[in-house]
């Protein structure tokens, strides 16, 4: 699915999305809130981090999933 896609289910569910095929996407949850903080970056067993900064490349990637 597209990132508006994966977005608005996953609020919806209230679970964090990724990239399926991306680089960066093995160890990497992210969870998109309407808060001051953005997107929270989940990254292996670090504590949660404020913030994405996503390229081109991930705004425009129809291989965004949902993930627990």
């Amino acid at each position: 699915m597209f990132i508006h896609e994966a977005v608005k289910a996953a609020i919806e569910k209230n679970c964090f999305m990724k990239r399926e095929t991306a680089w960066w996407a093995e160890n990497i949850k992210l969870l998109p809130t309407n808060t001051q903080d953005c997107i929270v970056i989940y990254l292996g067993s670090n504590p949660p981090r404020r913030g994405w900064e996503p390229n081109a490349e991930d705004l425009m990637a129809g291989d965004w999933i949902l993930s627990d």
